[in-house]
């Protein structure tokens, strides 16, 4: 779900509404006005000429803010991992050449690392309070539903400055084996004969 803050032509801030869409955002504040639903407003009191704007999600706006730490701090905390439950599992972000990733490990299938923004996308797009009321394992929010939402980068560049850097060796999505393949090794004794 997404947040739509509308406001009149006047300005007028009339509401805040979580929906799947700016329309759908429109018809619930229609009915919290005794509407059935934005169709039916406009005939009663002509068309809505004011503005709908969408606001960005939490982990949108952490990153928004330039810091891919946030965002995975959020990831672990709504997923139950680290502090918030099993302490095993970790995501974390790295900064690499200009850039950021975020990496998870110690979910037992590898070390992956992911798009800080396709992970706020993920994040923001699941609706959390009905997530944490569903029982299937596989269901919104789970980590299944993670994987198939969110894919790793294999980029073998980002993959090296990712081990020259942070010593942390990640793998590519599917077949859990390291993007940079027997390469890794090589890669750390030339850095330990330096």
């Amino acid at each position: 779900m997404t947040s739509y803050q509308i406001t009149s032509s006047a300005g007028a801030d009339l509401g805040t509404y979580a929906a799947d869409t700016a329309a759908a955002a429109l018809d619930a504040m229609a009915r919290d006005a005794g509407y059935r639903d934005q169709a039916h407003a406009a005939e009663v009191a002509g068309p809505f000429d004011g503005a709908v704007t969408e606001e960005p999600g939490e982990a949108a706006a952490a990153l928004a803010n330039g810091d891919a730490r946030d965002v995975a701090r959020l990831l672990c905390k709504r997923m139950g991992w680290g502090q918030w439950g099993n302490p095993c599992i970790i995501a974390t972000a790295y900064d690499i050449d200009g850039g950021e990733v975020i990496v998870t490990s110690g979910t037992g299938e590898g070390t992956f690392a992911y798009d800080p923004e396709e992970v706020a996308a993920w994040l923001d797009g699941v609706d959390w309070d009905a997530a944490e009321e569903q029982s299937e394992p596989d269901g919104p929010g789970s980590y299944t539903h993670f994987c198939a939402g969110v894919s790793p980068t294999e980029d073998r560049v980002t993959a090296l400055h990712l081990l020259i850097a942070h010593d942390v060796e990640i793998d590519a999505g599917g077949v859990c084996t390291s993007v940079l393949g027997n390469d890794a090794d090589a890669i750390r004794k030339a850095l330990a004969a330096r």
